[in-house]
């Protein structure tokens, strides 16, 4: 059997309540999370989820592509002096969730 994949119907990100004690920051079109399981094992492990659920960078909206610049302004306030990494998955593999999603790592 493969890995779980989650989609538009039962989407994580989607549902508030799922998310709602993990978000750090609201914006209009995006809001930045704790990974409720972080790859790094601690809480340097955040999120930038777009509320839209959309798959690919491309079909974002031009207003939430502006609005990135501010997200990656929170992201570094976050990680204050911490070193951090970023990387989105544009394809489908080894993703678990079909909704946009970019991590950002200590």
């Amino acid at each position: 059997m493969g890995k779980r994949i989650y989609g538009k119907d039962d989407c994580p990100f989607c549902d508030e309540k799922q998310v709602e004690d993990y978000i750090i920051w609201k914006g209009t079109h995006w809001y930045l999370v704790h990974n409720k399981s972080p790859y790094s094992g601690n809480h340097l492990h955040i999120m930038a989820v777009p509320y839209e659920h959309i798959n690919f960078y491309l079909e974002l909206s031009d207003e939430a592509i502006l609005e990135l610049r501010e997200v990656h302004i929170k992201v570094k306030e976050f990680f204050g002096e911490e070193n951090y990494f970023s990387f989105t998955r544009e394809t489908m593999a080894n993703r678990s969730v079909e909704h946009l999603h970019m991590h950002f790592l200590a």
